[in-house]
């Protein structure tokens, strides 16, 4: 039981009874001490004066008792603000330890997530490999501390699934038909909300992306250096101060792909091959290359000028 209510009461029933013993003394005990009879020559006079008396302390009492009620309720609402207080207190506590803990579960349920996700990858099955790359990229949605490494994930996913194939100049199916899962790892990253720590490119170095559907692809600054992108579709597509350059003496290949209103500004292209690539559409919207890098070795479509385009050649490596 809290004492503080106990309390209250006592202290109300010992000021109800100072409150009976004053008036008393104020009523019966004082006044024939304070107006005698013998001050008086007549009964009648002591009987009004003592009247009189009887009069100024019961006022005199009752401003006590509103003073002594008034202190009461103050002291009341004091205390009842102290206990609140300290309710609150409690409450708090009891909010952040509750809070503490479910951080924890959230965690533990991270990680738990994380590990079904990444042991989905290592299936024999397309399809449940599939399932873990559209989870990790629900977990990076739902975890901004992880979004860096679903973005590594996925890349090395790529890189490992999708690599170089032997040059040849046969026109492959579909990406999403050869590689069903490259294709959903590929989707997740081209929204450009999966992106690697700090200033990290996503690196799809030396893979093969040819027939890729990379429309509205957001991967500026990534690393495609030597990439085989034959044949892929990359209309719209933000390529900015994307690395497109040569890696162990194969070359980036853009070959036939449809680049119309792709944005390779500040793009590195030395040594890559955009030969046979669509740079314009219909409606004369074409590819932007201001402030790209490229090199004596780079090859263009036929009656492209790189130079009018705003394309930096570079001098021939020594």
């Amino acid at each position: 039981m809290n004492p503080r209510p106990v309390a209250g009461v006592i202290a109300g029933l010992l000021l109800g009874a100072m409150v009976v013993a004053v008036g008393a003394l104020a009523v019966f005990v004082l006044p024939p001490h304070l107006a005698p009879r013998s001050a008086f020559t007549s009964a009648g006079d002591a009987v009004r004066a003592q009247n009189d008396v009887r009069g100024v302390l019961v006022q005199t009492v009752g401003g006590l008792v509103l003073l002594l009620g008034a202190y009461a309720t103050w002291r009341q609402v004091q205390l009842g603000r102290e206990g609140l207080r300290q309710s609150l207190d409690v409450t708090n506590a009891q909010l952040k330890a509750a809070q503490g803990q479910l951080t924890v579960a959230q965690e533990s349920q991270l990680t738990q997530r994380f590990t079904q996700a990444v042991d989905q990858l290592g299936s024999d099955q397309v399809v449940v490999r599939m399932g873990g790359i559209y989870a990790l990229e629900r977990l990076a949605r739902n975890s901004a501390a992880d979004s860096g490494m679903v973005a590594e994930l996925l890349s090395s996913y790529i890189r490992q699934h999708a690599p170089l194939a032997d040059a040849d100049d046969e026109i492959p199916e579909h990406l999403e038909l050869r590689a069903a899962d490259v294709r959903a790892a590929l989707f997740v990253l081209k929204k450009g909300t999966v992106l690697p720590e700090g200033d990290e490119p996503l690196r799809l170095l030396g893979t093969d992306l040819r027939k890729a559907g990379l429309d509205h692809a957001r991967l500026a600054g990534a690393d495609l250096e030597g990439a085989d992108l034959r044949w892929a579709w990359l209309r719209w597509a933000c390529l900015d101060g994307a690395d497109l350059s040569h890696i162990d003496l194969r070359n980036a290949h853009l070959g036939e792909a449809s680049l119309l209103g792709a944005e390779l500004n500040d793009a590195r292209l030395g040594g890559a091959h955009l030969e046979g690539a669509s740079l314009l559409g219909a409606d004369i919207t074409g590819a932007q290359f201001e402030g790209a890098v490229a090199s004596p070795e780079t090859l263009w479509p036929d009656g492209f000028d790189p130079v009018a385009a705003g394309v930096i050649i570079a001098p021939a490596a020594s």
